[in-house]
């Protein structure tokens, strides 16, 4: 039983089980979270938690899974719902898998703070755990969780690599730098609009899609600053997302703080140089100068830095492009990432 929200909705759980799907073999999907047609009203909320918590007894009883693969984010609400079904499915008798795709570092320190006993006592039965990064598995190790973890990434869609329209293209165009991301103050946006109004190159463009909190005042901040060749697009998908990764030359991302953003392996499957900060699973695999560039810093002058240096050599980016496309294709790719989920699925059962 694979334990993920609806998979039509945006966000990166959604994402990761339904492009895995296809890979997979003997998995039933058991849906949980808010719904698309949900009320916000409290009972409605309640209702729809006790609905699926009496459905995933019935079912793990009635289908005896023998593993029940659960998808929360360390943050309460995502706790407190995988951890009653963590409950059930081991008085049922079933092994549990725990992948955990986000990390608030907040929730982390109240955890270790007042709630250690409670976390090791419900999370700790899980017979495995994924994270994304290895610094995820070392907190968890410190916690004192001895059972299994695994170190895994998200996945990228195999069209990507399968369709040639969707292959590099370079030319003597406008220099586009493309950030796809939330529209969030923590993901760096005010960093990378500063860092592009910098590079001061008349013939280059920024791309920014995506919506949220900061959307709005993101744009106001650019008309104030005077930044111009900037293009906010919203929230896109699609078509829409696919054009944008085909017509960019760079991917900016100057985040302070990720689990493992799918932006960056989708830049990397589209053959684009990163620049970004070695936050979460990013530093895992990075390789600075290889595959673009990591660094510390959060001051735009050194992110446009390494913009213009990569404006004035095309050859390595397209070098780069080249190796982060092969590589996304051998790593991130949902057949390549769902065949190692499906291998730690056999050690479990």
């Amino acid at each position: 039983m694979l334990v993920c929200p609806e998979l039509h909705k945006q966000g990166g759980v959604s994402s990761y089980c339904r492009i895995s799907l296809p890979f997979l073999d003997k998995v039933e999907v058991f849906t949980v979270g808010t719904r698309s047609d949900e009320r916000s009203a409290l009972f409605g909320i309640a209702a729809r938690l006790i609905g699926d918590y009496w459905r995933f007894l019935r079912l793990v009883v009635s289908n005896r899974y023998r593993l029940v693969h659960l998808n929360p984010s360390l943050g309460f609400r995502a706790l407190m719902r995988d951890g009653i079904l963590i409950l059930i499915a081991k008085a049922l008798g079933s092994r549990v898998l725990v992948f955990i795709h986000g990390w608030d570092h907040d929730c982390e320190a109240r955890i270790r703070e007042k709630h250690l006993g409670l976390f090791r006592l419900v999370f700790f039965r899980a017979d495995t755990i994924i994270v994304l990064a290895g610094e995820f598995r070392d907190k968890l190790r410190e916690m004192g969780y001895t059972k299994p973890i695994h170190v895994e990434v998200t996945n990228v869609e195999t069209m990507i690599f399968e369709n040639p329209s969707y292959a590099r293209e370079y030319s003597d165009r406008t220099f586009n730098v493309l950030y796809l991301s939330r529209i969030e103050r923590e993901k760096g946006i005010y960093e990378a609009l500063d860092a592009f109004r910098l590079l001061g190159n008349p013939h280059s463009r920024l791309i920014v899609a995506g919506d949220g909190l900061e959307f709005a005042g993101a744009k106001r901040y650019a008309e104030v600053q005077g930044i111009e060749n900037v293009n906010f697009t919203g929230y896109i998908t699609g078509s829409a997302k696919h054009k944008a990764f085909l017509e960019a030359d760079v991917f900016l991302f100057p985040t302070y703080g990720e689990g493992l953003p799918i932006s960056v392996l989708e830049a990397m499957a589209y053959g684009l140089p990163v620049i970004t900060r070695p936050v979460g699973g990013i530093k895992d695999f990075f390789v600075n100068g290889t595959m673009g560039y990591l660094i510390e810093s959060k001051e735009p002058r050194d992110f446009a830095e390494l913009m213009g240096t990569l404006l004035r050599d095309p050859e390595s980016l397209e070098r780069i492009g080249t190796f982060n496309r092969n590589y996304a294709r051998e790593h991130f790719g949902a057949d390549r990432v769902a065949s190692r989920l499906q291998d730690i699925y056999g050690q479990l059962c």
